[in-house]
C-alpha cells in the first residue's frame, strides 16, 4: 500500500466504523449548524473572515472540506462561488446550502485538481497539509498553486510544532504524516512558486470565563516556551497550537519548468 492510499484508507474505514449518530443525518439550515457549533463559528469569524476577498462572487475552494464549517462561514458572509473537495463530500448537505460545485477524490489530491487550473481566486486547505505523505508535498501543493488564478491565495492551517501539545497534535490520529511550523512551511510555499509568504498563530476564541483562565495559563506557558527559544537563538517563533500560512500565486510562474502529471484524472463533478 503505498503512504497516499494508506491515508485514503485510513479515513475511508473511519467514516465505515463511525456512522453518523442518530438525528445527524437530517440537512441543516445554516442557522442551525451553527447552533450546534457556536465554538467552530468563533474560530472561522476570528482567523478567516479578514483573510478573504471583499469580492463575494470570488471563487473559493475548501479542500479537506470535512462537514463543512468553512464553507458554511463563507455562505453566511454572502459568497456566492463555493466549491468543496475531500475523500467524502456531504453533497445533500452543501446542496442545501446552495453550493452546487463540489470534487470527490478518489486516487489523490492533484489528480482531482489537474482539470481545474486557473478556477480559483482562493483555496482554503485547513488540516489538510499535515496529512499528506513528504515525499509528495511538492507535488500536491504545485497543483494547488496550479489551479489558483494568478494573484490567487492559498490559505493553510495546520497544528505548529513548536508549541508545547506539538506531539498530541502531531500523533493524534494514524492520517498525519508530517509535521510543520512557520519556517518550513513557509519554505514549501516558496519551493512551489508563492509569494508574499505569511505565517501568522492562529487565534483561539474565547467564549467563557473558563476559556478566558484558560487562555491566561496558556499564555503564562508560551510566555516561558518563548524564552527558551531565545535562549537558545530561536527568535520570533510562532508558538501557539495551530498555525495560519498563506502565500500568493504570481502573475508569472517561477517554475515554468515544472511538470504535473495529470494523466489518468480521476474526478467528478455534479
Amino acid at each position: 500500500m503505498f503512504p497516499r492510499e494508506f491515508v485514503a484508507e485510513v479515513y475511508r474505514r473511519m467514516h465505515l466504523l463511525n456512522p453518523p449518530a442518530p438525528g445527524d443525518e437530517k440537512l441543516l439550515s445554516i442557522d442551525e449548524y451553527w447552533a450546534r457549533n457556536p465554538y467552530l463559528w468563533a474560530h472561522v469569524t476570528l482567523n478567516y473572515r479578514d483573510r478573504l476577498p471583499p469580492e463575494l462572487d470570488a471563487a473559493i475552494l475548501d479542500v479537506g472540506c470535512g462537514s463543512g464549517h468553512f464553507l458554511a462561514a463563507c455562505v453566511k458572509w454572502g459568497y456566492k462561488n463555493l466549491a468543496a473537495m475531500d475523500y467524502i463530500v456531504h453533497v445533500e448537505q452543501f446542496r442545501h446550502w446552495g453550493i452546487q460545485e463540489y470534487y470527490t477524490v478518489t486516487k489523490n489530491l492533484p489528480a482531482s485538481l489537474g482539470k481545474l487550473k486557473g478556477r480559483f481566486d482562493v483555496i482554503h486547505a485547513a488540516h489538510l497539509i499535515e496529512h499528506i505523505p513528504k515525499h509528495d508535498l511538492i507535488e500536491n501543493v504545485d497543483a494547488m498553486f496550479y489551479a489558483l488564478r494568478p494573484g490567487g491565495r492559498l490559505i493553510i492551517e495546520t497544528p505548529n510544532m513548536l508549541s508545547p501539545p506539538a506531539m498530541a497534535s502531531l500523533f493524534v490520529t494514524l492520517g498525519h504524516e508530517y509535521g510543520f511550523s512557520q519556517h518550513n512551511l513557509c519554505s514549501l510555499l516558496n519551493l512551489c512558486g508563492f509569494r508574499d509568504e505569511r505565517a501568522e498563530a492562529a487565534r483561539l476564541p474565547v467564549l467563557s470565563l473558563k476559556a478566558m483562565a484558560g487562555e491566561l495559563f496558556r499564555n503564562l506557558i508560551l510566555l516561558a516556551t518563548s524564552l527558551k527559544y531565545r535562549l537558545f537563538g530561536w527568535t520570533g517563533a510562532i508558538l501557539t497550537q495551530n498555525i495560519i500560512v498563506a502565500g500568493v500565486r504570481p502573475a508569472v510562474d517561477p517554475l515554468p519548468d515544472r511538470s504535473i502529471d495529470t494523466a489518468n484524472v480521476d474526478f467528478h463533478q455534479r
